[in-house]
């Protein structure tokens, strides 16, 4: 296995990703979150041009996403947000939400989840966020600086 180096025969491939640009959305639809920073990217397996990870081996995969969602516009305030892990574009098989109670909704929310995935050769994953106000579905993914991030590894080849 060319690209990345073997620890006791299972390949190093590990990944943090972080500065993410800010986006927003005016309907509940979950947003791809653009992270632009990849600090670890042992095996190469992130994309900062297409935002995604591609798995270079088949295997057992964990990852990881927490992510810092606020309101668009003042005077908004979350009552729902989701984080989501989506797998070869598909729907969101694992998602995080966190429902907030009206009277204790906030300008700004972290969300997260986590997942192990099994993942062939050249799967994809990517990160994605939605939000919903109390004044309609909108969100600013990351608002107060560089909240958000992902991280993944190899678990295990199979």
């Amino acid at each position: 296995m060319s690209g990345f180096s073997a620890r006791g025969g299972i390949p190093q491939i590990a990944f943090m990703v972080n500065g993410a640009a800010d986006v927003s959305s005016a309907s509940s639809s979950p947003v791809k979150i653009p992270f632009a920073s990849a600090p670890v990217n042992a095996g190469s397996g992130y994309s900062t041009s297409n935002k995604k990870f591609v798995a270079p081996v088949k295997g057992m995969y964990q990852m990881n996403l927490s992510a810092v969602v606020g309101a668009v516009t003042g005077g908004q305030k979350i009552t729902l947000a989701v984080a989501s892990i989506l797998v070869n574009g598909g729907d969101p098989y694992y998602s995080g939400p966190q429902a907030i109670n009206s009277n204790l909704s906030a300008d700004y929310v972290y969300v997260s989840c986590s997942a192990a995935v099994s993942l062939d050769v050249n799967d994809t994953v990517e990160f994605f966020v939605m939000a919903e106000t109390t004044s309609g579905n909108f969100l600013s993914q990351d608002p107060i600086g560089d909240g958000s991030y992902a991280s993944g590894f190899l678990i295990a080849p199979t």
